[in-house]
């Protein structure tokens, strides 16, 4: 078993080292308004990007470009526009806020995603632990939408500067005037918000990256089958106990969750899988004991992909486990003694792995457990190892 995690971490190793992030098609429009067609490297960014790589062909030299370079630039569904503008600190995400209604307002030169476009188009901006949108009316400069959690005097209180609204309504006023105070300072809610205005006015609009919005909410099931390999060792009556190690067949299933940023990269799973384990315990070459398992192992964790094609690429987990053992036997031969014999109901662990994903649909994987005791007079030595070869299919 060590033989084959070995060679499988040297295969997994490999595939990252040749596996890199993607230059693909795209554009930029210079400060003199011409559009240069280009390979961007695509980061799939979580925030906005401070520089973006390029190159005009396959085999050119790899360049760069900020947003006091260029006015925007897209790749594939992503369009980035460059803005010059006074952002102000929200301090949604700050544990301490301050007791300052009004913002703190910083200029600064960023590149803002597009959200939706259309007559009324929304962009964001993430950077700095904050969060930041902007809105853009036909030509008009985007103009960033101003929000601010602060606490009331000395209290714990956390209270709200809502003045985007009345930005909404100064700005936007083909929508009725009520609708603009159910408008929250998230991306769903101002998207809604802006696209009601855009078709009260009878103007088509759309919300970029669709495609992945729709993935990201998709809570994806797969069914999971494979072998475990398990191992044993234990020490009884002052002597060191070898089990045999055996694979076992598994079936499972799978629930995989991508997270709402950096374009399908992260994500969450939940899986559930039956094994089990049957083996006789020697020592001197003589059995002293036996122990069976029939096993149902949980796993969640946190998933991270790297794209080596557009819907390819390998895949790194980690998480943490509990496994029910809904069959325990642990058996002495006659004549032998032990302190205890009791197998645990239950266990907790840990598990990592790692593996390659074809077109978003089918897997290929391995997973290491880390040893764990299952034994009620739990020492050292009683370690249950696994390790499992998987594949699995999206339904």
């Amino acid at each position: 078993m060590r033989n084959t995690l070995f060679l499988l971490t040297v295969i997994l190793f490999s595939i990252m080292g040749s596996a890199q992030t993607n230059f693909e098609p795209g554009y930029f429009i210079d400060r003199d308004n011409k559009k240069v067609n280009c390979l961007i490297k695509n980061v799939r960014w979580l925030n906005a990007p401070e520089k973006v790589f390029y190159k005009m062909g396959p085999e050119d030299e790899v360049v760069s470009f900020d947003a006091d370079m260029v006015k925007a630039f897209q790749i594939g569904d992503n369009h980035y526009l460059s803005v010059l503008a006074k952002f102000p600190e929200t301090e949604r995400f700050v544990n301490a806020k301050s007791n300052l209604k009004e913002p703190k307002l910083v200029e600064r030169t960023i590149f803002a995603k597009q959200v939706v476009k259309g007559t009324a188009s929304l962009y964001q901006y993430r950077a700095n632990n904050d969060e930041v949108f902007l809105l853009q009316v036909e030509a008009a400069s985007p103009l960033p939408l101003i929000y601010k959690e602060y606490i009331l005097g000395n209290s714990n209180d956390v209270r709200k500067n809502n003045s985007y609204k009345r930005q909404l309504l100064k700005y936007l006023n083909c929508n009725p005037a009520s609708a603009v105070q159910k408008v929250s300072y998230t991306k769903s809610s101002l998207s809604d918000y802006v696209k009601l205005h855009n078709s009260c006015l009878g103007n088509g609009e759309e919300e970029k990256s669709v495609s992945n919005k729709k993935l990201n909410n998709t809570l994806q099931f797969k069914v999971i089958g494979g072998v475990m390999f398990y191992g044993y060792e234990t020490i009884i009556e002052n002597v060191n106990v070898d089990y045999e190690s055996k694979p076992s067949p598994m079936i499972g299933f799978e629930l995989e969750k991508y997270l709402p940023f950096n374009n399908n990269k992260w994500a969450i799973f939940l899986s559930g899988v039956y094994a089990s384990y049957s083996t006789q315990g020697l020592a001197d070459e003589t059995e002293v004991s036996s122990l069976r398992l029939n096993q149902l192992i949980f796993d969640l964790g946190g998933r991270h992909y790297i794209y080596t094609n557009q819907n390819s690429g390998v895949f790194l987990d980690a998480g943490i486990t509990l496994t029910s053992n809904i069959k325990r036997e642990f058996t002495l031969v006659e004549g032998i003694s032990a302190a205890r014999t009791d197998v645990l109901p239950f266990n907790f662990g840990a598990a990592f792995g790692g593996g390659y994903s074809f077109h978003g649909k089918y897997q290929i994987g391995a997973r290491y457990f880390l040893g764990t005791s299952i034994n009620e007079d739990a020492t050292d030595e009683n370690n249950l190892k696994r390790f499992s070869i998987f594949a699995s299919i999206k339904l």
